[in-house]
């Protein structure tokens, strides 16, 4: 997985700097990430959830961060980050929910 962020206005031509490199587990929200995102009002039909080992302050998400999953079945895609929690099942990680940037 990369992380990458904008700096630009245009969320079509989100800028290339990537400064987080990692692994992550990648899967289809779960019932909670859902709730979490409709309470903000937020359209979850293109959303994904990866968790990330916590890095200790290495690199801190935010909601002005995109992603990308490096696989055959997300590529060319860009997720902004929409909710950023600490893993409550698997305490050195760090629960990520996106969206598809459009």
């Amino acid at each position: 997985m990369n992380m990458c962020r904008t700096q630009a206005p245009n969320l079509l031509k989100p800028e290339r700097g990537f400064f987080f490199f990692g692994f992550a587990e990648v899967y289809n929200p779960s019932s909670k990430d859902i709730e979490i995102l409709n309470n903000k009002g937020i359209d979850v039909t293109k959303s994904l959830t990866v968790r990330i080992r916590d890095t200790g302050g290495e690199y801190l998400p935010s909601n002005k961060h995109y992603f990308e999953v490096d696989d055959v079945y997300f590529s060319g895609e860009v997720y902004q980050i929409q909710s950023i929690s600490l893993d409550s099942e698997m305490h050195n990680y760090m629960k990520v929910i996106g969206t598809l940037t459009v």
